[in-house]
């Protein structure tokens, strides 16, 4: 079932293009951005690989903050509200709006929680959702 998006040409262009974006560059890394361990997910790993948030986040963001507010970020289920707390939102996102806020969050928990075999699968059903 799709969802309610009640939004300008504008903003759906923007959805479609913030998803095309972050899918291919996930697709084409082809594996999840993690710590040594392979248990936390990395906004960037040392080997370049970033998460879905890790790519809409400008070099200077990322480099502008403390290892450890980035140890946090990365530790919580909703990168993207963690960002937002810190006033980083609209340097990463752009103006920010429900639907968008919602595909960011969908697009990280794939690349969290889903195998990257089933990368495109779980895309499609975002895509289908919010698109």
């Amino acid at each position: 079932m799709k969802r309610d998006n009640n939004v300008t040409a504008n903003d759906k262009q923007e959805l479609i293009d913030i998803f095309e974006f972050i899918t291919g560059k996930l697709l084409e890394q082809g594996e999840r951005s993690v710590d040594e361990k392979a248990i936390v997910c990395l906004l960037r790993s040392k080997k370049g690989l970033r998460c879905a948030i890790g790519w809409m986040i400008p070099d200077s963001v990322y480099e502008s903050m403390s290892k450890k507010q980035w140890k946090t970020l990365e530790r919580m289920q909703e990168p993207v509200k963690g960002l937002a707390a810190l006033g980083l939102y609209e340097e990463c996102f752009g103006r920010k709006f429900p639907q968008k806020t919602e595909l960011l969050n969908e697009l990280q928990f794939a690349h969290d929680h889903e195998e990257v075999d089933m990368w495109a699968h779980a895309f499609k059903r975002i895509k289908d959702l919010y698109l």
